[in-house]
């Protein structure tokens, strides 16, 4: 699961694996299991191949 706001801590921390982006607050970071790159610095991308995804 990806987010970067307070609603999405719950939602970080029940999924396999959190990513938080890199513009959203520390809290929601602390939530995370990874936290990468701002959205509009390619952030999801770059977690999908940090996770081997693509």
């Amino acid at each position: 699961a990806f987010g970067d706001g307070g609603n999405d801590i719950s939602m970080l921390r029940h999924a396999a694996i959190g990513v938080a982006m890199g513009q959203a607050e520390k809290d929601v970071k602390a939530a995370a299991d990874y936290v990468t790159a701002p959205i509009d610095e390619d952030g999801i991308s770059k977690a999908m191949i940090h996770f081997g995804i693509i």
